[in-house]
């Protein structure tokens, strides 16, 4: 049976184009519809479908192109972040003694979940302003 093997130059191309598709090429994901307040928005943008903000914790999409788009628009977010919080920790692990003494995974964790929150919820108002605008 053949496997599936990439050289770093493909590697590398593939992810140069997946981060162009989640930057310039987004799928709309906003309804059709009218009557949706902002807690239905962001759970119709993950789930295609009219539901309260809390499904997005226990439900998955119907579509998996659904859940790739949702993905693709808000892991790179998501990613862009850890990165520079972990570059961050790291750079003051090395370069700071004040650092190392108040250093702990909930910490870093608490950075990370808050951080991811407020980037999810900005991506939702923006969403959501969208979809307002598109009634008028």
């Amino acid at each position: 049976m053949d496997t599936l093997t990439f050289d770093h130059k493909q590697i590398n191309n593939l992810c140069i184009y997946a981060y162009y598709l989640a930057i310039f090429k987004h799928k709309n994901l906003l309804p059709k519809e009218k009557g949706f307040e902002f807690s239905n928005i962001i759970a119709c943008a993950y789930l295609g479908q009219k539901d309260e903000w809390t499904s997005v914790f226990y439900k998955v999409p119907k579509e998996l192109s659904r859940f790739n788009e949702y993905m693709e628009q808000n892991l790179t977010k998501y990613l862009l972040f850890a990165g520079f919080v972990s570059t961050t920790m790291w750079l003051l692990i090395n370069n700071t003694d004040f650092y190392t003494t108040i250093h702990s995974v909930i910490l870093i964790y608490s950075i990370l979940i808050i951080g991811c929150g407020i980037i999810i919820y900005k991506w939702s108002k923006q969403q959501y302003k969208l979809y307002l605008k598109g009634q008028e």
